[in-house]
C-alpha cells in the first residue's frame, strides 16, 4: 500500500519537481511508463471533477439561488407547474410574451440571459447534436449557463452552443400535487443530476485526460528523438517513452490546477497555453544530458583508476542498448532492486578509426564493473 501511494502521489511531485529523479527512471524503471499515465490521469480526473463540481456549485450559490429565490410560489400538479390565479404574484413581476405567455428573465452582467422562468410554456427539446461554438469577448472566454424553468421541465444549456438538456419534474418530484418554488427545484434537481452522472462524468473525463497525455506523449518523444542527436546519447525505446511520460507531469498538473479557476479566464488560459507542450522537452533535454554526463564520468573514474590511456578521449554518440530492472507485482516503475546489471550491452563510440568494438572493450567493461554514478546517493531513488 505505501508503494502504492508513493506511485500515486509521491512521483508526479518527484517527476516535477526534482531533475535527478529522471536518472533512476531511465536506470531502474521498467515499461513505458504506462503505469505512471494511467494513476497519473486517475488523480487528475479526480481533481478536476472535484474543481468542476466546486465552481458549479459556488456559481449556483453566488448568482442563480439568488435569483430563484424572488420567483414567486408554483402550484404542481401531474407532473408540471403554474401560477396561481389568487393573485399571490406581485403586481408588474412577470412579463407577457405572445408565443410562450408569461415570463421573467434574470441576465449576467454582460446582458446574457442566466435565469428564464416561463410557467405557461410546455417545451420539448428538439433532438439536435450541439454545435460547440462558444463567446470570446476580447481576452476573455466566458462560458454562460443559461438554466429555463418551463410548465413541464427544468433546461439547461450554454451561451452560444445549440441544443440544451431538460429534465422533466416528474421523474423527481413524481406527480403529487403541492406547491413548489424555483429554488426548490432548481436544488434538487441540480444535486440530484450531479449525483447520478458524478461518476459517468469522472470516466469521460479520465478517458479525455489518457487521449490527449497520449497525443502529447506522442509527439514529444518523436521530437525527443532529435534530442538524441543533439546530445549525442540514444536510449532504448522504452526508456525514451517513459521519460517522456513523467515529463509530461507538470502540464496535466497545470491542466488540473486551471480548472480551479474557471471563473480567472485569463488565468484559466494562461495555465492551458499551447506552449506548455514544450515543458516536457525540458525535462528530457535535461535527463538525456545527465545521464549521458553520468555514464562519461563513470567511464573516465573507472578508466582511470585501471591506468587506461584511453581515460581522455572524447566521446562521440552514445547508444545504449537494453536495460535490465528491476519490475513490482505490477509490472513497472519500482527502482528497490537497483544491484542488478543496469546494461545488456553498453554503448557504441566510433573510437579511433571507426571501430567501435576497440572502443567498447575499455570502455564497456569499465561501465559494468563501476557504474557507480547512476548508483549513487545523489540519484538513487528509492519508493
Amino acid at each position: 500500500m505505501r508503494i502504492f501511494f508513493n506511485k500515486l502521489f509521491l512521483f508526479p511531485l518527484l517527476a516535477i519537481f526534482s531533475l535527478k529523479f529522471y536518472i533512476p527512471i531511465i536506470c531502474y524503471f521498467r515499461g513505458y511508463g504506462q503505469g505512471h499515465l494511467l494513476r497519473s490521469c486517475g488523480l487528475a480526473a479526480v481533481l478536476m471533477t472535484v474543481a468542476i463540481l466546486y465552481n458549479l456549485q459556488t456559481f449556483f450559490n453566488d448568482r442563480v439561488y439568488p435569483a430563484a429565490e424572488q420567483i414567486p410560489e408554483f402550484y404542481y400538479q401531474d407532473g408540471k407547474i403554474s401560477l396561481p390565479d389568487d393573485g399571490k404574484s406581485p403586481d408588474g413581476f412577470w412579463q407577457y410574451d405572445e408565443e410562450t405567455g408569461r415570463y421573467v428573465v434574470y441576465k449576467y452582467d454582460n446582458g446574457q440571459s442566466m435565469l428564464a422562468v416561463r410557467p405557461d410554456r410546455v417545451y420539448y427539446p428538439e433532438n439536435v447534436f450541439p454545435s460547440f461554438n462558444m463567446s470570446k469577448e476580447g481576452q476573455d472566454f466566458h462560458v454562460y449557463p443559461l438554466i429555463t424553468l418551463n410548465s413541464n421541465n427544468l433546461c439547461v444549456e450554454m451561451a452560444n452552443i445549440s441544443g440544451d438538456a431538460c429534465f422533466e419534474y416528474s421523474v423527481i418530484f413524481g406527480k403529487n400535487d403541492g406547491v413548489l418554488t424555483a429554488d426548490t427545484i432548481i436544488r434538487t434537481l441540480i444535486n440530484k443530476v450531479m449525483q447520478i452522472n458524478m461518476f459517468l462524468f469522472l470516466f469521460i473525463i479520465y478517458l479525455i485526460l489518457l487521449f490527449r497525455q497520449a497525443i502529447y506523449i506522442t509527439l514529444t518523444t518523436l521530437i525527443s528523438l532529435i534530442l538524441q542527436i543533439i546530445v549525442k546519447i540514444s536510449l532504448p525505446k522504452d526508456a525514451l517513452l517513459r521519460v517522456n511520460v513523467y515529463a509530461h507531469t507538470l502540464p496535466l498538473a497545470l491542466l488540473v490546477l486551471s480548472f480551479f479557476f474557471i471563473d480567472s479566464p485569463q488565468i484559466f488560459y494562461t495555465l492551458n497555453n499551447e506552449f506548455i507542450i514544450l515543458l516536457p522537452l525540458f525535462y528530457v533535454y535535461v535527463a538525456l544530458s545527465e545521464f549521458r554526463k553520468n555514464l562519461i564520468v563513470s567511464v573516465k573514474d573507472t578508466m582511470n583508476k585501471n591506468g587506461s590511456t584511453h581515460a581522455g578521449d572524447s566521446f562521440g554518440h552514445i547508444k545504449v542498448g537494453e536495460m535490465n530492472s528491476y519490475s513490482d507485482k505490477n509490472g513497472e516503475d519500482n527502482p528497490d532492486d537497483y544491484k542488478k546489471d543496469p546494461f545488456s550491452k553498453y554503448h557504441q563510440n566510433p573510437g579511433e578509426n571507426g571501430n567501435p568494438e576497440k572502443a567498447n572493450s575499455n570502455e564497456g567493461a569499465a561501465l559494468k564493473d563501476d557504474y557507480n554514478k547512476c548508483e549513487g546517493d545523489d540519484y538513487f531513488f528509492t519508493p
